[in-house]
């Protein structure tokens, strides 16, 4: 090998190890970095070239981080600030949150209750409307016996009268007035 051979070889290696050559943005492609691809790509640096490719990695990746935490350090600041008033923030929403809770809590036992009390009010007026019903068939009843005592069996509605009576009568047998009257009844239809 003569001189020029090994001036031009000289050179071939630093031309090698020179960006020209070496292409540091295969660090920054997509997807998850490689150390197996990375170094097959290097296959021909031999060991004291990638040491030296690996370093000068090391110290622009270095530097880069070092720029970019230098122009956002009042970023980072703000950023620092922003959260904990962010936390304070927070605190107060959940606060407000267990308030809402509770007074949720509370209108839902009220609500319970007016609900409870509705139903009763329902139940009651049920019972009422029945008590009325009843009260109202029974005031037929009686003047349905008071048309039969005061007329006879040929008038047209006698029978008709009558057989109404009884069937009020078989409705409403375990009340204690038509229990009492229900001899009265049993005369008519003997007649």
């Amino acid at each position: 090998m003569t001189e020029k051979d090994a001036d031009s070889g000289s050179d071939l290696v630093d031309a090698f190890l020179s960006d020209a050559y070496l292409n540091t943005e295969e660090l920054r492609k997509d997807g998850p970095f490689s150390p197996d691809e990375f170094l097959v790509s290097k296959r021909f640096l031999g060991l004291d070239g990638l040491v030296n490719e690996l370093s000068r990695l090391f110290e622009q990746v270095n530097n880069e981080l070092m720029l970019l935490v230098k122009d956002n350090y009042q970023d980072f600041v703000h950023l620092g600030s922003r959260m904990k008033s962010g936390n304070t923030k927070v605190s107060t929403l959940i606060s407000s949150i267990h308030r809402s809770e509770e007074q949720l809590k509370n209108s839902k036992q009220s609500l319970i209750g007016h609900s409870t009390e509705i139903q009763n009010n329902l139940k009651h007026k049920q019972d009422v409307e029945n008590e009325k019903l009843i009260a109202s068939n029974l005031l037929l009843l009686d003047q349905i016996l008071k048309f039969l005592k005061s007329n006879d069996s040929s008038h047209p509605l006698w029978l008709e009268s009558l057989n109404n009576a009884q069937r009020l009568c078989d409705t409403y047998k375990d009340h204690p007035w038509v229990q009492s009257i229900s001899p009265t009844l049993i005369n008519y239809i003997k007649h």
